[in-house]
């Protein structure tokens, strides 16, 4: 049987890996490019509710990779639902995240804040941290080596180096290689599809379109910053038995809204909802601010 599952709490972890490399030898390291990220974003499977264990985000910031074990992760998972919002077809999921949860390494204690200005001391996937002015952090392991000029941190005993990636300029580079569908042209994009797609009448200071994958009921198109090379995406699928999908978090999941519609903000980076018969995903990554996120999903109409 064709697996065809949406997972996105791996799409969303394996982000954070695209921001980072490891230099840490104690530890398995699993390297994936952006185009088998992409694939694993285009697996769904319907009527059926799936959970693989999920490395906390700052973990994977910092490079500390803990492989957790999918089946017994989903031998667990229907009895650690709290909750779950359904945007129509799709239906997204929020289990326990109690035991997701880290300590800060020590390097870096009393530098991040959270929300309300107190000294954040632990962090699990979804939350935001914050700087000590309250200026949200989006690229954790930059902020840590730039800014804070910290490039090592001692993860359960260990050291871990942390090096930033510099730019995400290759992904339709990997896609193009992979045999997919790659378009440089906004007006060319609708050839390649079986839906009109819907794109943004906003994007924020310093970004551009600089491509897309398009493949029938599937469309990532990609925006890129100018200045740093770093990228969000936007997903497209037509709505039907073969797109829909359930999926998972255990971080963050907020229900909302979008030009009137029903909205899902999994981790403070990626809000889904559906309309006009298309299901819209802006994914933020660690590019730009959850209000961004917001700002580019209300131009979408």
């Amino acid at each position: 049987m064709k697996a065809t599952h949406q997972n996105k709490e791996i799409r969303n972890e394996f982000d954070f890996l695209n921001d980072v490399k490891m230099d840490f030898s104690d530890y398995e390291i699993m390297n994936l490019s952006e185009t088998e990220r992409n694939k694993m974003k285009n697996i769904n499977k319907p009527h059926k509710k799936f959970s693989v264990g999920k490395v906390s985000a700052l973990a994977a910031c910092v490079a500390l990779v803990v492989a957790f074990s999918q089946t017994a992760i989903a031998k667990d998972f229907f009895s650690n639902i709290i909750s779950s919002v359904s945007t129509g077809h799709n239906l997204f999921v929020k289990t326990d995240d109690s035991n997701m949860k880290m300590t800060l390494p020590d390097e870096v204690k009393g530098k991040f804040y959270d929300k309300d200005g107190n000294p954040a001391t632990e962090y699990r996937s979804g939350d935001t941290l914050f700087d000590a002015e309250g200026n949200e952090i989006l690229d954790v392991p930059r902020y840590i080596t730039e800014t804070l000029g910290i490039d090592t941190l001692t993860m359960n005993g260990a050291k871990v180096k942390v090096q930033v990636k510099a730019s995400d300029k290759d992904v339709l580079k990997e896609a193009e290689e992979a045999g997919e569908n790659v378009v440089y042209e906004l007006d060319k994009i609708n050839d390649s599809l079986n839906f009109t797609a819907k794109l943004p009448d906003y994007v924020p200071e310093n970004f551009e379109f600089f491509g897309a994958t398009a493949d029938g009921d599937y469309l990532f198109l990609y925006y890129r910053n100018k200045e740093t090379g770093n990228y969000f995406a936007i997903h497209e699928r037509a709505i039907n038995d073969e797109t829909k999908f359930e999926t998972s978090t255990d971080g963050t999941l907020i229900e909302t809204t979008v030009n009137g519609s029903k909205a899902v903000l999994m981790e403070g980076k990626t809000l889904d909802w559906e309309t006009d018969g298309i299901a819209v995903s802006v994914m933020g990554r660690n590019t730009i601010s959850t209000a961004d996120v917001y700002k580019v999903a209300d131009s979408i109409k």
